[in-house]
């Protein structure tokens, strides 16, 4: 069985929640997103977002964070490998830039079995300002 892999053009709509992805540092849920890039495409939906996020994310050029328990899941347009850390508190999400060697060392190996092709991390807690403020 030949698997056929369709390629799909960049739209402007895709090339827009790119690069605001990409200008935001702060992990942003599809929702934050919608609000920076309708600033740019007034047209543009919320649907349209998310359709892009996810084929983003299948390119390899997004990332999708799950959140903490309840919350919205968040995305990050650097995708070089890095750990994430995220306050159970105020619900903010730092990129780390501490790697852990052993992961790198697993990519390209197999585990159990398992083909280990990428790896994401997030630790949780509570962050330094969280942490400070009691």
């Amino acid at each position: 069985m030949v698997k056929i892999q369709c390629q799909r053009r960049n739209t402007r709509q895709r090339q827009v929640v790119l690069e605001e992805l990409r200008a935001s540092f702060s992990h942003p849920t599809a929702g934050d997103l919608y609000r920076t890039v309708v600033a740019r495409m007034p047209q543009i939906s919320l649907g349209t977002v998310y359709r892009n996020l996810e084929i983003l994310q299948e390119s390899g050029q997004a990332i999708r964070l799950a959140g903490c328990t309840g919350q919205e899941a968040r995305y990050d347009g650097r995708t070089d490998p890095h750990l994430h850390f995220q306050c159970c508190k105020c619900a903010r999400i730092s990129d780390l830039d501490t790697m852990l060697p052993l992961l790198d060392e697993l990519v390209g190996t197999t585990v159990e079995g398992h083909e280990v092709t990428a790896y994401q991390v997030v630790l949780r807690g509570t962050c330094r300002a969280c942490g400070s403020s009691r």
